[in-house]
């Protein structure tokens, strides 16, 4: 089993967040994937070599770059999974932009791990269903193109706020329902307790006096206009 790495010790790959999170969570998985996945990791950064190698730096001293590159090949033998470290070796050859490619595929992975264990539950491998299915997403997250995973992303989550919209507007609908079947209990309460009852005759004698007011000034007899009689000149 590899070691622990003391805190002292920095990883060569810790200025890179993404494959740097990426071995940290692979290393507590369980063995079987450990391999699984450092030998696709492994061969997908012999891929990317052809297009993104990593350059010598001119103002490092040969002897100097060799002894920093054989402390790091040791590192990872030393700190994690056989195929892993192997895997981690093949990576210290790729560029910025490469080393960084393999942390997201790495991060991609785990992601479908978690996915299919939360369908069938801790011991995914002891089912042979979703052992399937863990090992053909692990071989398709290091072949396909990462377009492909970005897009099914986008789907997943504008799903998930779709549903999350769904779930929202059921959750006001119940409470005011709710809300409205208080006001209705509490309604036929007080007419029960004759409340109800005496508020509305109240009410009703308050719309007759209003309009008894409103009809005694529409129909008032009015004055008679005074006649003035014309003089003759």
């Amino acid at each position: 089993m590899p070691q622990t790495s003391t805190p002292e010790e920095t990883p060569w790959y810790a200025p890179y967040p993404t494959l740097s999170r990426g071995i940290k969570l692979v290393s507590i998985l369980p063995e079987e994937l450990q391999e699984l996945i450092g030998n696709r990791m492994m061969g997908y950064a012999k891929e990317l070599y052809f297009n993104y190698p990593l350059k010598s730096s001119l103002n490092v001293d040969a002897s100097t770059q060799g002894l920093e590159k054989l402390k790091n090949l040791m590192f990872n033998k030393s700190k994690h999974h056989a195929i892993i470290g192997r895997g981690l070796n093949e990576t210290m050859g790729l560029n910025d932009k490469g080393r960084t490619m393999v942390g997201t595929r790495l991060m991609l992975c785990l992601q479908a791990i978690d996915s299919v264990r939360q369908t069938y539950g801790d011991a995914v491998l002891q089912n042979k269903e979703g052992r399937v299915q863990v090992f053909s997403l692990i071989q398709s997250i290091f072949t396909e193109d990462l377009q492909t995973f970005e897009d099914q992303g986008r789907s997943q989550k504008l799903s998930k706020q779709e549903k999350e919209a769904e779930e929202e507007a059921e959750r006001l609908a119940l409470e005011e329902a709710e809300q409205q079947a208080i006001l209705d209990e509490i309604e036929r309460n007080r007419f029960k307790t004759g409340e109800g009852w005496t508020s509305a005759v109240e009410t009703k004698v308050v719309r007759l006096q209003a309009d008894l007011r409103i009809s005694l000034v529409c129909f008032v007899k009015p004055e008679p206009e005074a006649v003035v009689e014309e003089v003759s000149a």
